[in-house]
């Protein structure tokens, strides 16, 4: 079922995830800090039978928007 959905191009997610490759597996490492600032390393082998261990295969790092800057317009006392 799955397989015909993504041949047919109605189905990306589940059909590849249902057949559970057994070559390469992944996971996602998070690290949130207080300042709410994110930190994510994917971690993954490409070959998990193969005694070697994981590999990190990318890192990304994401902030708080900057807060932005005050008003350079000060309304007047008088209207």
């Amino acid at each position: 079922y799955f397989t015909v959905l993504t041949l047919l191009g109605l189905e990306h997610q589940q059909a590849f995830t249902v057949l559970g490759h057994p070559g390469y597996k992944h996971f996602v490492r998070l690290c949130v800090h207080p300042d709410g600032r994110v930190e994510a390393w994917t971690i993954g082998k490409d070959d998990v039978l193969d005694p070697s261990p994981a590999a990190l295969i990318d890192t990304f790092e994401w902030g708080p928007a900057p807060s932005p800057p005050p008003p350079s317009v000060i309304p007047s006392e008088g209207g």
